[in-house]
């Protein structure tokens, strides 16, 4: 439970000791953060993360393998690595990937922020709960807790969760999402046309068109501007290798996907986009980030395709938990529509 789930400031101290030689001890970090995220969802005793605040990058890693997610009003998710001149990782290009009308493809590449009960349309968080209801709903479920029988664990905290669960703006039958006035579902049609273009230059152009659209259909079109904009200061290769990965998202199991973000990580801390995002806009914070290669055209499908190359390392994994993902063919991620609906 916590008011924000981040490492921006680990990642600014990372740019600080570049010049010491000190990458080494970077890409150890990621393979902890990994084999945790990993961990967390092969637990078995039900787990939670009360996402009240901020949950950015990997703090979006630790929340997201919890058995019940919680949003409230206070919520805040984005992974926003494309404009660090990093990748969305920690596992969540299986989630990006499954979310519905694009809004994956779309927070990958512009860092988009979902807030509130949009983080449970989107189906990333389990429940919707009001934060004034935050406490006693953990001294409750702490009390469920102490029943020793795990099926007896799943049952009572499912209905004490529920009690607690506000689903205004959801249908209560088919759990059909009416996106209140501040709700970026509002624009769900849009940004599917616009995000479901096959080149992220395509997707731009798609874009400005879907912003004229909505304009003309009578909707602010801010919130598509400021997906506009923020793809224009983003790291070019970042969004195309991001755009790369998540078309094949839902391909990879977990497990799988943990051990290419691994490789891909030791390419990205290799690469000075990381460095020159982190220094633009966690340390100098000038917002002006000098990116190589400086224009999406010049990003070239080598330069793509390098972050795939084997690195003569791989992310070992426990093989209990591996064995207990094949066994069980799912993991704690995003849920289908119906079952956050019925959460």
């Amino acid at each position: 439970m916590g008011r924000r789930f981040a490492r921006v400031g680990m990642c600014a101290q990372w740019c600080c000791n570049t010049k010491t030689g000190r990458k080494r001890r970077h890409w150890i970090f990621f393979r902890q953060e990994y084999k945790t995220n990993f961990h967390l969802a092969n637990l078995r005793t039900p787990t939670f993360s009360v996402m009240d605040g901020l949950t950015l990058g990997g703090g979006v890693g630790y929340a997201l393998y919890a058995h019940y997610r919680i949003a409230t009003e206070n919520t805040v998710l984005a992974m926003p690595e494309c404009t660090i001149g990093f990748f969305p990782d920690v596992g969540t290009m299986k989630l990006l990937s499954k979310m519905p009308h694009q809004m994956g493809t779309m927070m990958a590449l512009t860092g988009h922020r979902l807030r509130g009960r949009d983080v449970l349309a989107a189906g990333i968080a389990t429940h919707f709960v009001p934060s004034f209801h935050l406490m006693d709903m953990q001294r409750r479920t702490g009390l469920v807790m102490e029943f020793a029988d795990l099926v007896a664990h799943k049952k009572l905290l499912g209905q004490v969760m529920f009690e607690y669960c506000d689903l205004e703006h959801f249908n209560s039958r088919t759990g059909q999402y009416d996106p209140p006035e501040d709700s970026v579902f509002r624009y769900a049609a849009y940004i599917e046309r616009a995000f479901s273009s096959s080149t992220v230059e395509e997707i731009m152009k798609a874009l400005v068109q879907q912003i004229h659209t909505a304009q003309n259909d009578g909707l602010d079109p801010g919130p598509l501007n400021e997906m506009h904009e923020a793809m224009l200061k983003a790291c070019p290769l970042s969004m195309k290798v991001a755009l790369k990965r998540v078309r094949s998202g839902d391909q990879l199991s977990l497990s799988e996907h943990l051990k290419l973000d691994f490789q891909m990580a030791h390419h990205f801390l290799n690469n000075p986009n990381f460095y020159e995002g982190i220094r633009a806009r966690l340390i100098d914070k000038d917002n002006n980030p000098v990116w190589t290669p400086a224009k999406l055209e010049d990003v070239t499908p080598t330069m793509v395709d390098h972050f795939w190359k084997p690195i003569g390392e791989t992310l070992e994994l426990p093989s209990q938990q591996l064995h207990n993902e094949a066994k069980s063919g799912k993991w704690w991620g995003v849920r289908s529509r119906s079952e956050v609906s019925s959460a």
